[in-house]
């Protein structure tokens, strides 16, 4: 089992195709300074080059201006991360659990998705 601050070890190799993710993440107004600590954490990680965590981000995080926009009012935002190393989201889910809700939900490129649809016709 994990204790607080530790973290996966991850094998040198992916284990195969690369997936992104759509993060959806809602922070309580009190818990900001401890995410904006947390988040600062991450980039330390990545250049020091560790793979605690993917090493870059696809889409950067960017936050919703409309307060309430998903039945929350809290603060909400999203970033896209790309993977194929399960271990990454381990480690981002257990950075980030007690602080911050968040969603992580697998993507797909549409033409992709669309000509699987097609083939199992």
């Amino acid at each position: 089992m994990l204790r607080g601050g530790e973290h996966l070890q991850i094998p040198r190799k992916g284990l195969g195709r690369k997936m992104k993710y759509f993060v959806l993440t809602d922070t309580n107004w009190e818990n900001i300074e401890k995410v904006t600590e947390a988040w600062k954490r991450v980039l330390d990680e990545r250049d020091k080059g560790s793979e605690k965590f993917p090493e870059k981000l696809l889409f950067e995080p960017y936050t919703f201006t409309v307060p309430g926009l998903f039945g929350s009012k809290d603060v909400q935002g999203f970033f896209i991360i790309e993977t194929d190393r399960e271990e990454h989201l381990i480690n981002y889910i257990m950075h980030y659990a007690n602080i911050q809700d968040f969603k992580m939900i697998p993507i797909v490129e549409t033409k992709k998705a669309v000509s699987s649809w097609l083939g199992m016709k």
